[in-house]
């Protein structure tokens, strides 16, 4: 008979119940709050990557030496949208690029080999930042075409 204790065998149930409600709710919110910051990250990375992808094009008219007028352009919007995007090492490493080749256009300077060293450490500060974090490569496997 004192297994039948319905009155006090409701209360528990409905003690147990309220905690499990509780804890499903906690959940739910924390979950929620999981997802918006996923959703959040992953938008950012897109970002980057787009931003990236411009800028490495843009990047070209340094290192082929082309400048044209359109590499110019694509470089300096994608500059401009990296300030928004990128790491503080990500725009070093693009100015220390850039301040390379101020003084002379990358065809006729003599720091091909610096400049092109410049320019794999960008794009490989890119990739991590654009989700390879975990990447192995280095500068020295960026190939570079004399076309």
């Amino acid at each position: 008979s004192q297994f039948l204790n319905i009155p006090g065998l409701v209360k528990d149930m409905q003690k147990i119940t309220e905690i499990v409600e509780k804890v499903r709710l906690e959940s739910a919110a924390d979950l929620e709050a999981l997802r918006t910051a996923l959703e959040r990250e992953t938008e950012g990375i897109q970002r980057r990557r787009d931003v990236y992808g411009r800028l490495a094009s843009g990047l070209r008219a340094f290192v082929s030496g082309q400048g044209s007028a359109e590499h110019k352009s694509e470089f300096g919007a994608a500059y401009a949208a990296a300030w928004l995007w990128a790491s503080d090492d990500l725009l070093r490493s693009l100015n220390l690029f850039v301040a390379m080749n101020e003084t002379m256009p990358a065809e006729d300077n003599p720091r091909q080999r610096e400049l092109k060293a410049a320019y794999a450490e960008v794009v490989l500060e890119m990739r991590r930042e654009a989700g390879h974090r975990d990447t192995t490569l280095t500068k020295g496997d960026l190939m570079f075409f004399d076309w």
